[in-house]
């Protein structure tokens, strides 16, 4: 079945790479499984209204987007509750979900293992109606984000300087709030500088990326962090480099289908899969089961 290929001409490996470079590479692994494409490199915009466009009209084969983790969430958002199959390839920095799929990274075995790929249901984050693939933060992780972006950077070596600087910022100055929140019947009221709830459970293997261990458990977990002082946020931010997700002296971290959060803002900036956005209090948090078709990167055939 013929799939239709939509690349962001922005992503991080075109920029790079060149967009004919690209294309060559991609179309030499698709080949190799046997996969038909059209392939097409469009700016964010367009791409955001043809995928909506396929959100609303459907699609007989599946949709493969290429960019980086803003690129995924939106496809996601657009594509979710929709009969469209999702396919991913990893054209970013970090590309949390291409990897959570077992996307290969190199750009020609990502493109013959999504030709050979299966369709498969995944779950979605919701936050006060609004969609998410990984993870919905407040605190740290969304200052970091402002400040880095603020700081200015072309390359992705910028972009890990300026992420560095942003965090030695943050740390030095955390920004404290309160919260209390409705988990599985408990009640937790604290003074925290970072609340992150995440589409599924966490991996807790040493080193790992923050990965779900499934992306179909139908839960959310909560994570709140416990540091109050200048060093225990850098032992939080190692913590959480680390997938020591389970420390309890650093984080309380719960597993849920929903949850409540509520601020002594009006108000609060958070991140949605690394987009800054804000969102009235309280947060109403809740996954949204198999909410998604994505397409599933098959392995070579034998012979």
């Amino acid at each position: 079945m013929r799939a239709t290929v939509l690349v962001n001409d922005s992503a991080g490996t075109v920029l790079t790479m060149g967009q004919e470079t690209v294309r060559a590479v991609l179309q030499s692994g698709f080949a190799e499984a046997g996969r038909e494409t059209e392939i097409r490199f469009e700016p964010a915009d367009r791409l955001d209204r043809l995928l909506a466009d396929a959100a609303r009209k459907g699609m007989e084969g599946p949709l493969i987007v290429g960019g980086g983790d803003g690129t995924a969430s939106l496809a996601a958002r657009r594509l979710a509750g929709t009969e469209v199959t999702l396919g991913l390839l990893p054209l970013g920095t970090m590309n949390l979900l291409a990897r959570a799929l077992g996307t290969p990274l190199d750009l020609g075995q990502a493109a013959a293992a999504l030709g050979r790929g299966r369709p498969a249901d995944i779950d979605l984050g919701e936050v006060n109606g609004r969609l998410f693939v990984h993870h919905v933060s407040l605190g740290l992780h969304p200052r970091m984000i402002m400040l880095r972006n603020a700081s200015g950077y072309r390359t992705r070596l910028q972009k890990v300087w300026a992420s560095a600087r942003s965090w030695a910022r943050v740390v030095n100055r955390p920004p404290f709030f309160w919260i209390g929140a409705e988990v599985s019947g408990r009640t937790i009221r604290a003074r925290t500088p970072s609340v992150i709830v995440t589409n599924n459970r966490l991996s807790r293997e040493l080193g790992s990326l923050p990965l779900p261990e499934r992306l179909d458990g139908g839960m959310v977990e909560v994570h709140i962090a416990k540091a109050q002082r200048r060093i225990e946020m850098v032992t939080l931010s190692l913590a959480a480099f680390m997938g020591r997700w389970d420390d309890e002296a650093l984080f309380t971290s719960l597993m849920t289908e929903r949850c409540r959060i509520e601020m002594r803002r009006p108000r609060v900036r958070a991140s949605l899969d690394g987009e800054l956005v804000r969102l009235d209090a309280p947060l109403d948090v809740s996954i949204r089961p198999r909410a998604l078709s994505v397409l599933m990167p098959g392995t070579a055939r034998n012979g």
